[in-house]
C-alpha cells in the first residue's frame, strides 16, 4: 500500500518571513481527510508512506505556485512511493531536516517547493533511496534544501521545468534531464560517482560540481543545451571527462575552471559550441574535438595548460580559438582551425567572477 500521507490533519506550522524567500502571513494549517498508511507518534512525529487527499491549506503562502495543501516539517518522515498529486502543492519548512527512508522514491506531479536559502537549509536525507522524479505536468522549485543519500536526486521526466538553488547535492547522480526538460541551478554544489546526463536544457551560474572519478555532465541528443557560467569544475587523478556531447545542440561555458579531468571537453557531436574566458588545467587533455559539426565554433580569452591542449580530427570544422593562451601541444586536422592572437601568459579573469 504506496501511498502518501499527510501531515496530521490541523497541523499548525510557524511562518518564516525573510527576504527572497516563501513566507506564510501569520500560520499555515493543513486540512483534510487522508487516505493510505501513515502514523503520528506522541512525541509528534509524522510519517509518510502514501498520497493524501484533503482541502487546501487555510493559509498560503507569498510568491508560491498556489494554496499549501502540505507542510513537510522536521517531523515528516518519508518512506515508499510519496506521490506529490496533481493539484498539490507541497512546501518543506525553511530549515526543516527530513528523513528519507531507504527504498523511497518522491513523485511529483504536483508542486514541490522551498525557500530556506537564509539561515539554515532545509534537507532530505537517507541512504538507499531512489531520489526527486518531476512528471509531467508536475514543477519543482527548491531553495536552500540539501539533498542527500539518493541514487538520482532529480529526475526530470520530458518537458517539464525544475529549478534547485542554493543547495548542496550528494547522490550517485546529481541529475537527469528528460527531453525538452529545463533545469536552473545558481550557487549549488553537486557531487557524484557517475554521469549527469541532459537530453534537454542545463543551465548553470555559480555551480561547484564534483564528478570523482566518472564523466561528469553529458549532452546525450541532439537538441541537448548545456549552458555553464562562473563555475568550479572538478575531478579526481585525471580519470573522466567533464563536459562530453555526445550528441546536443549547443554547449556555452563561460567563466568557469576545470581540473583534474581526463578531459576538460570531449565532443563526439554537437551542433555549435563556444568556450569562454575557461581556465583548464591539471588535466590529461584539454580537448578531444572529435565533432563532425562544421561551427563556427569558438574559444575565446581562455587558458589552456595541458600536456596536449587539444586534439581535433575532423577535416571540416571552422573553429577559431582568439587571445587565449595554450601551453602545451595542438593537433588540428582542419586547416579552418585558426588561432588569433595568442596571449603570451595567462589571462587573468578566465575563472568565475
Amino acid at each position: 500500500m504506496n501511498r502518501l500521507v499527510v501531515l496530521a490533519a490541523l497541523l499548525v506550522a510557524c511562518g518564516t518571513s525573510k527576504s527572497g524567500s516563501s513566507s506564510s502571513s501569520g500560520s499555515t494549517t493543513t486540512a483534510g481527510s487522508t487516505t493510505g498508511s501513515g502514523t503520528t507518534t506522541s512525541s509528534g512525529t509524522t510519517t509518510s508512506s502514501g498520497s493524501t487527499s484533503g482541502s487546501a491549506s487555510s493559509g498560503s503562502s507569498s510568491g508560491s505556485t498556489g494554496a499549501v495543501t502540505q507542510l513537510w516539517t522536521s517531523s515528516t518522515q518519508l518512506s515508499g512511493e510519496v506521490d506529490v498529486a496533481a493539484g498539490q502543492v507541497v512546501e518543506i519548512d525553511p530549515g526543516a531536516q527530513i528523513s528519507v527512508a531507504a527504498g523511497t522514491h518522491i513523485v511529483v506531479s504536483g508542486a514541490l517547493q522551498a525557500s530556506s536559502a537564509s539561515g539554515t537549509h532545509a534537507s532530505l536525507s537517507g541512504t538507499g533511496w531512489t531520489g526527486i522524479s518531476v512528471a509531467s505536468g508536475g514543477s519543482l522549485s527548491l531553495d536552500g534544501v540539501d539533498i542527500q543519500g539518493a541514487s538520482l536526486a532529480l529526475d526530470l521526466q520530458p518537458g517539464v521545468s525544475a529549478s534547485y538553488d542554493d543547495g548542496t547535492i550528494t547522490a550517485d547522480v546529481p541529475f537527469q534531464i528528460g527531453t525538452g526538460a529545463t533545469l536552473t541551478t545558481d550557487h549549488a554544489t553537486m557531487s557524484s560517482t557517475s554521469d549527469a546526463e541532459v537530453f534537454g536544457t542545463l543551465t548553470a551560474t555559480y555551480l561547484n560540481y564534483s564528478k570523482g572519478s566518472s564523466d561528469g555532465i553529458t549532452a546525450v541528443d541532439a537538441n541537448a543545451i548545456i549552458s555553464i557560467e562562473d563555475s568550479t569544475l572538478e575531478g579526481v587523478g585525471q580519470v573522466g571527462d567533464m563536459i562530453v556531447s555526445e550528441a546536443g545542440q549547443r554547449v556555452h561555458v563561460a567563466f568557469t575552471t576545470i581540473s583534474q579531468v581526463h578531459c576538460a571537453f570531449h565532443f563526439d557531436g554537437v551542433s555549435r559550441y563556444d568556450i569562454d574566458h575557461v581556465t583548464a588545467n591539471g588535466d590529461a587533455y584539454g580537448g578531444m574535438l572529435y565533432n563532425p559539426e562544421t561551427g563556427p565554433d569558438s574559444i575565446t580569452a581562455s587558458n589552456f595548460t595541458d600536456g596536449i591542449v587539444f586534439r581535433q580530427t575532423e577535416a571540416n570544422v571552422v573553429l577559431t580559438i582568439d587571445g587565449s593562451y595554450l601551453s602545451g601541444t595542438t593537433e588540428f586536422t582542419s586547416t579552418l582551425v585558426h588561432v588569433t592572437n595568442p596571449a603570451s601568459t595567462p589571462v587573468p579573469d578566465a575563472g568565475p567572477r
